[in-house]
């Protein structure tokens, strides 16, 4: 336990450092800059999202990336950022209770599936065959991702066994898939929105897995120095002609969102 606490406690001071080495563009024209928590299994259309939405408004948008369950520890310290997307709705229990978050926009719908590469090589069909001795499986850290500690609940009584045959356990949802991708581990179980994001693994549907449905949030921080720009990004995410085409055309399952007008830059 105090390996695990030792690692956490690096990896927010390691994310607090990096607040200013963020996914970050050019200057904006209008002077306007926002800052955005993003949970990594959304980095990919994130990232395209936040450029689109610059070269139309003009405002800035710098991405900080990482494990749910770290940015909420980030956000905490920090107490600045103006939106933060979380993989789960506990994430933004959290964050509500803490009075960190302003108003909530859902995004998109998830499910834990089980990835591994394409023609599943190792022929893994079942729960029970990723406690095979010949199953390499991986898995975001409970402590830092929310796939991580979705799973752990869905195994219940299983989960102490599961944990002990793992071969790794990473900080992000994005590091496990993809080290299934250069093959270190056989297996993996990730969000199905994560799986969309990589050509190269297949997904497996497992019932045990499949009742457990999260919603990715965005929320506007309290922190935030300009909470209406922070919300009009929000809305513009979630938009059905706006950031939700970009999340459909990833493999996402957007909640049906508004579709705002959005003021564009001359």
């Amino acid at each position: 336990m105090k390996a695990i606490l030792a690692i956490l406690i690096s990896l927010i001071f390691i994310g607090l450092l990096g607040l200013r080495s963020v996914s970050t563009p050019a200057d904006s024209a209008s002077g306007e800059s926002l800052m955005v928590f993003c949970t990594a299994s959304m980095k990919q259309p994130v990232e395209i999202i936040a450029r689109q939405y610059e070269q139309r408004v003009g405002v800035e948008v710098a991405l900080q990336f990482g494990g749910t369950g770290t940015l909420v520890s980030q956000i905490q310290l920090a107490k600045r950022g103006d939106l933060f997307i979380a993989a789960d709705q506990n994430a933004i229990t959290i964050i509500k209770k803490l009075g960190l978050a302003r108003e909530i926009l859902p995004l998109v719908k998830q499910v834990p599936v089980v990835v591994v590469k394409a023609g599943n090589p190792k022929n893994i069909r079942t729960l029970d065959d990723l406690f095979r001795s010949d199953v390499r499986v991986g898995i975001g850290n409970p402590e830092a991702t929310s796939i991580g500690k979705a799973t752990q609940t869905l195994l219940a009584d299983r989960w102490n066994e599961f944990a002990t045959r793992l071969t790794v356990m990473k900080p992000t949802v994005t590091e496990v898939a993809m080290d299934v991708t250069i093959g270190s581990i056989d297996a993996a179980i990730v969000w199905n929105s994560t799986a969309a994001q990589f050509e190269k693994l297949e997904t497996i549907r497992l019932p045990e897995l499949d009742s457990h449905e999260d919603i990715v949030n965005v929320a506007v921080l309290n922190g935030s120095a300009n909470p209406t720009a922070a919300l009009r990004f929000a809305r513009y995410l979630a938009a059905r002609d706006q950031g939700a085409s970009v999340l459909t055309a990833s493999g996402f399952d957007v909640v049906s969102g508004e579709n705002p007008e959005i003021e564009t830059r001359p």
